[in-house]
């Protein structure tokens, strides 16, 4: 049995509760799981009602733990809340489908030891609200004090996490001035440091091209190591905006820990910053700066706030096209090969944690490479 397969089983055994005892269905023992079958995702609410408040949102295929059941509503804990759920978005799975879902959760909790990403201090001069989660109608987590400054831990969706008496709770950015460190390590072989002359040689006129518009201080260079398809252990390097380093850190620490495979991790300038050139090689990359392939507009790429993780295998696909051209093969989901992401994918799992959003999920086409986060909408 590998690493991964014996972590998770010995957490399932130390770690997951039984099953409610007035769970409305057979969900009982190792079934006391469900996953999101929502088109998109589903609200998730305070109680078991829509008259309830909205204190987050629960993506398609993300598993949670089931506490209780009523009313048609299930209580869920997803590891960053615990909230009701309408049953008729969810279904229930079997204790063998949780296995990444557990590990995630162990592997998160243990990683988000690491040091905070900055601080930020609340510049309102009555305090600022503190939410349960990131979104607009949630539950109150109580009052962030005027001109204090609080660690920070993540942004997202126009949020910050912070720490406020030893709770992670969600405050509106606007409320607060951010300030990120410049260098984290999570240990000696997992660390991000700024964008200098030694990066900069390499990138300037190839993914950071003249008319880039983005400074070097909103990007992070990290040094990450990962296996590869051989079970090797390999040294990655990626850049990425500073806003997410921190927890790009801790993904691909877990995946690491979980010896999940990837084919190479390498800057896509070694490959003169095209990006087809690095998609046929199966090269995991994020930053590079420009444009959406047959638009005007900038790729969130550009920005370092999206990734493309063993893209050959897990190719864009439109109709009968598919990007890159010898990923063809893999244009069929419905096979099974080791590095397809997919909804039960422990490295899908992980990004949409964070709340990155997953190309996979579009309609038209599908980008099953791609992930990607928007920290101001």
């Amino acid at each position: 049995m590998n690493r991964y397969l014996a972590l998770v089983f010995a957490l399932l055994f130390l770690l997951c509760p039984c099953a409610p005892a007035n769970a409305e269905t057979a969900a009982v023992g190792e079934e006391a799981y469900v996953r999101c079958i929502a088109n998109i995702s589903v609200n998730l609410r305070s109680g078991p009602g829509t008259s309830y408040a909205i204190v987050g949102a629960l993506p398609r295929g993300t598993t949670a733990r089931l506490i209780d059941s009523a009313s048609g509503w299930h209580l869920i804990d997803t590891g960053l809340v615990q909230a009701w759920v309408s049953a008729q978005y969810t279904e229930f799975i079997s204790a063998a489908s949780t296995l990444s879902s557990d590990l995630i959760s162990k592997a998160l909790e243990a990683a988000e030891q690491a040091p905070e990403m900055g601080s930020a201090v609340c510049i309102s001069d009555d305090g600022a609200p503190a939410l349960i989660a990131p979104y607009a109608g949630c539950g109150s987590a109580g009052m962030l004090d005027p001109q204090t400054a609080y660690p920070l831990y993540e942004k997202r969706n126009g949020y910050l996490r912070v720490r406020m008496n030893g709770n992670d709770v969600w405050v509106d950015a606007k409320e607060m001035k951010m300030s990120i460190v410049e260098s984290l390590s999570i240990d000696s072989n997992f660390s991000f440091r700024p964008i200098e002359d030694d990066i900069k040689q390499r990138i300037n006129g190839l993914s950071y091209g003249a008319d880039c518009t983005v400074p070097y201080s909103d990007l992070r260079y990290l040094s990450i190591l990962h296996y590869d398809f051989d079970g090797s252990v390999q040294h990655g390097e990626i850049i990425c905006n500073a806003a997410v380093a921190r927890e790009m850190l801790i993904i691909f620490r877990v995946l690491f820990e979980a010896e999940y495979p990837l084919t190479m991790v390498r800057l896509v300038d070694d490959f003169d910053a095209v990006d087809r050139a690095s998609m046929s090689a199966n090269n995991t990359s994020c930053f590079n700066f420009r444009l959406i392939a047959g638009t005007n507009r900038l790729s969130n790429h550009a920005l370092g706030l999206a990734i493309d993780v063993n893209p050959q295998i897990n190719p864009y696909v439109k109709g009968s096209y598919v990007s890159p051209q010898n990923g063809a093969a893999y244009a069929d989901r419905t096979q099974n090969f080791e590095g397809k992401i997919d909804e039960s994918d422990l490295c899908y799992q992980l990004f949409i944690h964070y709340g990155w959003e997953w190309g996979g999920a579009w309609t038209g086409a599908q980008d099953y490479q791609h992930f990607e986060k928007y920290l101001d909408q």
